[in-house]
């Protein structure tokens, strides 16, 4: 199943899609990881179906795991 990141951006009302789908989750955060360094108001990870797998939070986390500034 592909992956996809998306992010509400400041100051936007609606959310962008990254459109290149990763072929698992762990890359999905990697890529969100550097959406992150540029401030969005929120940022997740979506399967192909649109549902929200990963929220802010746990990529936060994960992005500090993994030695993302």
């Amino acid at each position: 199943m592909p992956y996809f990141v998306s992010w509400q951006q400041r100051g936007l009302d609606h959310a962008i899609k990254h459109e290149v789908p990763f072929l698992n989750p762990s890359e999905a955060m990697d890529f969100a990881c550097a959406v992150l360094a540029h401030g969005p108001e929120d940022v997740w990870v979506e399967n192909g179906r649109g549902e929200k797998l990963v929220l802010s939070p746990k990529l936060k986390q994960h992005c500090k795991d993994r030695g993302f500034p």
